[in-house]
């Protein structure tokens, strides 16, 4: 190349440089690392919208100028500049995640870390966190280190098709005039973009989750960035007083809306179109050259935080992930702590890795080789070596995670991919558990001694055995039966599904039938329950997933609406009148965010007090019993805490407030209604002086930090029976 064509290139690659896209770019991973790590600004997530549409825009600007500038577009090219841009620097951080995740978590945390690393090496992350039914927004628990990946997936998808459709639309408008060519093409680029948002509107309302993690509820947002790209001619006349007040226009609502929305709203859409539309502001403005003013985003810090924010959106989210591992949630090094190890490793991971991999050079170089006798020059593209360079990486750190995961004990028990199934059918006499007044001392005892334990016990079921979030150690009527509709049932009707689960002496009379009513917190409850009563009962289940007795209405776990909520509540109800049993059960877990009655937080207890009052006295119209048993408060799953650094003091959880008001709520709710209901606190039967143990007698209690172990729940037999019997004193 000669000097005159270096020289000309350079300027045109400079030409196109925004500074202020650098700062957008900081203010975007600031937003972000705010939100995860102090949850604050309450809509600091928007950074990622930030993200998708800088996105779309730079990558269409390089595709059309390329093709005015070629008439084609260099497909293997652009794609082996992603591959320079971000697998280096995105596979360094998954192998070292995952590293870091065997020596720090369980087995079966790890493994399932070890699976999201390589979703996210191949960029499938976001399917699989949508497939699994990652709530974005959960505030803790069993988060993966890894989570972050699926925006990066998001983009390298739409960058699959993208080239493509840009090429197409080109070569059919391509012929027309200049201007009516740019019109055409910004045209075409808005109504994709609108499609893709009308399609992110319904998502966002029949299943908020997956939209959030969807591929074509995100693509309006890269797709208003390439509208701004496609539009950069007429932009480029813009009046520089414009400009200016645009620029402050976009960069006011990014604030803004981040920091002072005090409304929810549906992401992504259309929740995140003011955002978007903010940041395309911004990038409009600044076509031709950033409005000078705008040195918020335009200043040396802004720049460099902009310049590694790349690498910082990669790190910090490991980072404060383990740390919350190690130190708690609660520890308040944890966030100061993870914020310098973030720093570190973004400082040297972008100037040892990824600035390098991004100035490997894609051009030709001449190779020489023999054939039939004679020497022949054959140019050889630079870039095929860094494909296979790539392949070898990525091929070599599949080869170390799954070197990692085959380390770990636990692994090599496996078979065929399998987890074994733990979870069995309760053992007693056909006359069930005999009331044993020393039962709760017993229990108490036991879990004292839990609460004082330095060293793990042998834990049955192991925590290898739990599954994918417990799934496999949870009840055996959920897990391998089917019973709890919406959730693994066997039917996709839930009142259909209930006809199957039904257990122990199926020709029993209606003063030997219990019914057992709720939903996945009464269903932990059942291998318990079956073995309290015996064999000689008959026991119908009917339980429907996220949907509690009590007469309140209640959106889906996803936001979305929930109409068969109420009609598996009345279905329930007619049957528990139709059968007359002796003793009805009827448990659930009180969720005030899925509420659909907007109501003040102390006025939300009376809610569910009402609500249950009202199911309670349709129920109480048998002439058998209705005992009501709360929730166990809500406490850590060992798949999560127990961790090769951790010890059971780690693991203890306390009695949560929300638990006990919401206990006075039910209880007050049963002595309203009076004779024949009982509300049985069953905290009592997992915790001591406000302290619950992970385990007790090396019985995990939870599967997820919410529903029993089977083993757990049959563990609590004798007191179930006490409760069942009336001779244990109402608590």
């Amino acid at each position: 190349m000669s000097k005159t064509d270096a020289t000309r290139r350079a300027t045109a690659q400079s030409s196109q440089f925004r500074p202020d896209v650098e700062g957008l770019r900081a203010l975007a991973v600031v937003l972000v690392i705010l939100d995860h790590f102090i949850a604050w600004p309450a809509k600091g997530f928007v950074g990622v919208d930030v993200f998708f549409v800088i996105s779309g825009f730079l990558i269409t600007g390089l595709l059309l100028r390329e093709y005015e500038r070629t008439g084609t577009i260099a497909f293997g090219r652009f794609y082996l500049h992603r591959v320079r841009r971000i697998a280096p620097a995105a596979a360094l951080t998954i192998v070292v995640t995952v590293a870091v995740g065997f020596l720090l978590f369980n087995v079966a945390r790890a493994r399932e870390l070890l699976v999201d690393g390589f979703a996210s090496l191949v960029f499938f992350a976001n399917w699989r966190f949508a497939a699994q039914g990652t709530d974005y927004f959960q505030a803790g628990g069993m988060v993966s280190a890894l989570q972050h990946f699926w925006s990066l997936s998001v983009e390298e998808q739409f960058y699959l098709v993208w080239p493509w459709l840009c090429l197409v639309i080109m070569a059919v408008v391509g012929r027309q005039a200049a201007a009516r060519r740019v019109r055409a093409v910004v045209l075409t680029f808005a109504v994709l973009t609108t499609a893709s948002f009308v399609w992110a509107v319904l998502q966002s309302v029949t299943a908020p989750d997956a939209a959030y993690f969807n591929t074509f509820s995100r693509t309006w947002e890269l797709g208003a960035g390439a509208a701004v790209a496609a539009a950069a001619t007429w932009l480029n006349r813009m009046p520089r007083a414009l400009r200016h007040v645009l620029a402050w226009l976009g960069l006011a609502g990014i604030v803004g809306f981040s920091f002072f929305t005090p409304f929810d709203v549906a992401f992504p859409g259309p929740g995140a179109a003011f955002v978007v539309v903010s940041t395309a502001l911004i990038l409009a403005a600044g076509v031709g050259g950033p409005a000078s003013s705008l040195v918020l985003l335009t200043n040396p810090v802004s720049r460099y935080i902009g310049r590694i924010s790349y690498s910082l959106y990669l790190w910090h989210f490991p980072a404060i992930v383990f740390l919350r591992a190690l130190f708690g949630e609660e520890n308040n090094t944890v966030v100061p702590v993870a914020l310098v190890v973030t720093l570190l490793a973004s400082v040297l991971s972008y100037h040892l890795v990824e600035a390098p991999a991004r100035r490997i050079p894609l051009d030709r170089l001449r190779l020489r080789r023999r054939a039939d006798h004679h020497h022949e020059e054959h140019f050889v593209s630079s870039a095929t070596k860094i494909a296979m360079g790539a392949l070898v990486f990525v091929t070599a750190s599949a080869v170390t995670l799954s070197a990692l995961a085959l380390s770990r004990p636990g692994v090599a028990g496996a078979v065929d991919g399998r987890i074994r199934a733990v979870v069995q059918e309760p053992s007693s006499s056909a006359s069930g558990e005999a009331p044993d007044a020393g039962a709760a001392d017993e229990r108490v005892q036991a879990i004292q001694a839990a609460l004082r334990q330095d060293e793990w016990p042998d834990l049955d079921p192991a925590v290898t055995d739990f599954g994918t979030n417990g799934r496999d150690v949870i009840a055996s009527e959920w897990a391998t039966d089917g019973c709890l509709g919406d959730d693994g049932a066997l039917d996709p009707n839930p009142q259909v599904n209930t006809e199957h689960c039904v257990y122990g002496n199926t020709s029993a009379g209606a003063d030997r039938t219990a019914i057992v009513y709720g939903d996945s917190v009464a269903l932990s409850y059942v291998p318990g329950i079956r073995r309290a009563l015996g064999s000689d009962w008959r026991i119908e289940v009917l339980t429907l997933a996220a949907c509690p007795t009590s007469a309140v209405r209640v959106n889906r776990v996803d936001g979305s609406a929930f109409p068969e909520c109420e009609s598996f509540r009345t279905f329930a109800i007619d049957r528990v009148r139709t059968v007359n049993p002796a003793l009805v059960i009827v448990s659930e877990a009180s969720d005030d965010n899925r509420l659909v009655e907007q109501v003040s937080d102390d006025a939300v207890g009376q809610v569910w007090q009402d609500g249950a009052v009202s199911t309670l006295k349709q129920l109480a119209e048998i002439d058998g019993q209705v005992i009501s048993f709360s929730r166990p408060p809500v406490g850590l799953s060992l798949y999560d805490c127990q961790t090769a650094l951790s010890s059971p003091a780690d693991c203890v959880s306390p009695v949560e407030i929300g638990f006990r008001e919401r206990s006075l709520n039910m209880r007050a709710a049963a002595e309203q209604v009076g004779d024949g209901v009982r509300y049985v606190d069953t905290s009592t039967w997992f915790c001591s002086q406000g302290q619950c143990p992970a385990f007790i007698d090396s019985t995990p209690v939870f599967a997820d930090g919410r529903h029993l172990t089977d083993s757990a729940s049959q563990q609590i037999a004798p007191l179930i029976a006490n409760a069942l019997s009336d001779t244990e004193a109402d608590q």
